[in-house]
C-alpha cells in the first residue's frame, strides 16, 4: 500500500473520530433498530484521472442476535478501481448489542479514477458506486401477547388482543381472541412485513413459545411473501389448564441494504 492510501485512510479515521461501543440514552435502548449503517460517505467526490478518495461506510448494531454475512461494493462500472481496506472489527467480530450498548463497525474502500485517456472525450461523468450489506438476523415481540383460557361456561363474551413490535427493518403483529376457551382454543393471527429500506430475499422463518400451545405451527415454519413482503397465516392455540399464558413469536430473516452514493470523474 503506497504512503498517499495510508495518508488518505489515517485522515478518514482521524476526521470520524474512535469507533468505540457507545452507551445511549435510555430512549434509545434496546428493543432494537437493526443494523444501521450511520454514514455512507466518499472522502473525495469528484476526481480527475488517476486521483484516489476513500470510501467508508459506518454502522452501528442494535440486533441482540445477528450474523453479517456479506459487506462489498458492488455496480461501480467500469472505469473506478475499487480496493477493499477491510473492516474494523472484522464482519464475523461484530458484537451483539445489549442494553445500553450498541457495538459500532467500519469498513473502507480506496477508488481510484482511470487514466486520463480512458475518460477522453467528455467533461465528467457520474459513477454510481453501491454497497451491499447482508446479514442474518432475528427479532421477537418484545412484550408478551397475554390470552386467558377458560372453560366455555365461564366466557361471557370475548374480545381481540394484540401486539405489535419493528426494530426498523421488519415487523411482527400478533392478535387473538380473549379469553379462549380451555380445549378448544381459538387461532392467532401472526402478519410479519418488511419494515425498513432493505431486502428480504428468503422471506421469515418463525418460532413459537409455549411450544405446548400450538399444534398446527411447527417451529422453522417458513413464509415469503407472494406480492410483497408481507405474510400472513393461522395458528391453532388451545390449552389444558385454565390461566393466562404468555405467547411469544419470534422471527429469523436474512436483509440486505444497497445504499448508493455517487463519484464524478472529471476530465480537467
Amino acid at each position: 500500500m503506497d504512503k498517499q492510501i495510508i495518508l488518505l485512510i489515517l485522515l478518514v479515521v482521524v476526521t470520524s473520530g474512535c469507533l468505540e461501543e457507545i452507551g445511549l440514552e435510555q430512549e434509545d435502548e434496546l428493543p432494537n433498530r437493526g443494523l444501521e449503517i450511520e454514514s455512507y460517505s466518499v472522502t473525495d467526490s469528484e476526481l480527475r484521472p488517476n486521483q484516489q478518495a476513500v470510501i467508508r461506510a459506518e454502522f452501528r448494531n442494535y440486533h441482540r442476535d445477528i450474523e453479517v454475512e456479506n459487506i462489498e461494493l458492488t455496480n461501480y462500472g467500469t472505469l473506478l478501481s475499487v480496493e477493499p481496506q477491510g473492516c474494523t472489527p472484522d464482519i464475523e467480530d461484530l458484537e451483539e448489542a445489549r442494553d445500553g450498548v450498541q457495538p459500532t463497525m467500519a469498513c473502507t474502500w480506496v477508488v481510484e479514477a482511470p487514466e486520463e485517456d480512458e475518460i477522453e472525450g467528455f467533461d465528467e461523468s457520474r459513477e454510481p458506486v453501491q454497497m451491499r450489506v447482508e446479514y442474518r438476523a432475528s427479532m421477537e415481540n418484545t412484550d408478551p401477547l397475554r390470552v386467558d383460557f377458560r372453560p366455555v361456561e365461564e366466557i361471557e363474551a370475548t374480545n381481540v388482543v394484540s401486539q405489535s413490535s419493528s426494530n426498523g427493518e421488519v415487523s411482527l403483529r400478533l392478535a387473538s381472541d380473549n379469553p379462549a376457551t380451555l380445549q378448544a382454543g381459538t387461532d392467532l393471527e401472526v402478519i410479519a412485513d418488511n419494515d425498513g429500506p432493505g431486502r428480504l430475499p428468503e422471506g421469515f422463518s418463525f418460532n413459537f413459545e409455549p411450544r405446548r400451545l400450538f399444534s398446527d405451527c411447527e417451529d422453522g415454519k417458513s413464509e415469503e411473501g407472494l406480492q410483497d413482503d408481507e405474510v400472513s397465516f393461522l395458528c391453532s392455540i388451545t390449552a389444558d389448564s385454565e390461566g393466562t399464558n404468555n405467547i411469544f413469536v419470534s422471527l429469523d430473516y436474512k436483509y440486505v441494504k444497497e445504499p448508493t452514493l455517487d463519484v464524478t470523474l472529471v476530465d480537467r
